[in-house]
């Protein structure tokens, strides 16, 4: 393992997983390649400053995320509500408001906590406490990605799964089928016609039928 040093040359090393060039697993569907690469290229032009402000790294980072997993959130609802025609009132179950999208970042954010506790800790001069601590959170952002993606999944899914009721169609479309069936049955005198109806019916056979 690399030695500390007060030098930003050799942090990269200590930051291990987020600094690898290979892909990581997209969480929840969400790629965060992008995200970390450049979270990696502002922990290493932090490292060069006399006193760096590591959370100032981060939080931009994590804000780029956030987003990311709302805009993904958003296209599964979106996509959900064009595919079942849902009313507003079922489509707002799966539409985030602004209060589900405070917690959302909140709990996005969350996972920055082991950095924010080695960043006020007495070792924030440290690359091996401090690496050590960006990659704890970055895999922790990686499972809560994942996390909040998957709570969303069930409310967007019955979205999509939502079909209007027919029971109404069904009912009004069987009495409308007994009524004319009943009005035939009585203009063509199988049925007896009560008294309000004669004046129809005696119209209907006055009409010139061929």
């Amino acid at each position: 393992m690399p030695e500390a040093t007060s030098s930003g040359a050799e942090f990269g090393p200590w930051l291990g997983v987020v600094a690898s060039p290979k892909h990581r697993p997209a969480p929840g569907r969400v790629n965060l390649d992008s995200a970390r690469l450049a979270l990696v290229q502002r922990f290493l032009e932090a490292a060069h400053a006399p006193a760096p402000d590591w959370m100032a790294a981060w939080d931009p980072v994590i804000d780029s995320v956030s987003q990311q997993v709302v805009d993904q959130v958003r296209a599964g609802a979106t996509a959900a509500v064009r595919a079942s025609l849902a009313p507003e009132r079922v489509v707002r179950t799966a539409l985030p408001d602004e209060d589900d999208l405070r917690i959302l970042r909140a709990q996005i954010g969350s996972a920055g906590i082991p950095l924010e506790q080695a960043a006020a800790g007495s070792m924030a001069h440290s690359f091996a406490t401090i690496g050590g601590a960006v990659e704890e959170s970055w895999l922790a952002l990686e499972t809560m990605v994942a996390a909040v993606i998957e709570e969303w999944r069930p409310r967007i899914a019955a979205v999509a799964a939502w079909r209007r009721p027919t029971t109404g169609l069904w009912i009004g479309t069987g009495v409308g089928a007994t009524a004319a069936i009943g009005v035939g049955l009585v203009i063509g005198g199988y049925l007896p016609a009560p008294a309000w109806l004669e004046p129809v019916i005696s119209w209907w056979w006055s009409l010139p039928w061929p």
